[in-house]
């Protein structure tokens, strides 16, 4: 008799053992799952954005469409004139440091 009750914790182990495995390839599995769905999800954002009418395609036919002798131009206009602006904004300051104490000598 004692034979059999060890041959049957023998096998209640290995039972055990068992359904350990089988939980933590269920865990597995479900982290598989998750994971495939994850990069399904990836590809699927990834087509849409590289599809012929995807959100690339329009950028570039956005930029296709931009002006860009217009804009060079634009800075060869814009440049100058900012140097200009500054140039005018300094010798403001200038004259207002020069004439500041004229002005107290009037007022005061």
């Amino acid at each position: 008799m004692p034979d059999v009750e060890k041959r049957l914790e023998n096998i209640e182990e290995k039972i055990d053992t068992l359904t350990k495995a089988v939980s933590a390839m269920a865990v597995q599995d479900e982290k598989l799952m998750h994971l495939t769905q994850q990069v399904s999800a990836l590809w699927n954002k990834y087509d849409r954005l590289m599809d012929s009418d995807g959100i690339i395609a329009k950028l570039r036919d956005h930029q296709a469409s931009c002006p860009k002798d217009q804009l060079k131009w634009m800075w060869v206009v814009l440049i100058p004139l900012s140097l200009s602006l500054f140039g005018i904004g300094i010798a403001m300051i200038e004259l207002y440091i020069k004439l500041k104490p004229a002005v107290e000598a009037l007022n005061g």
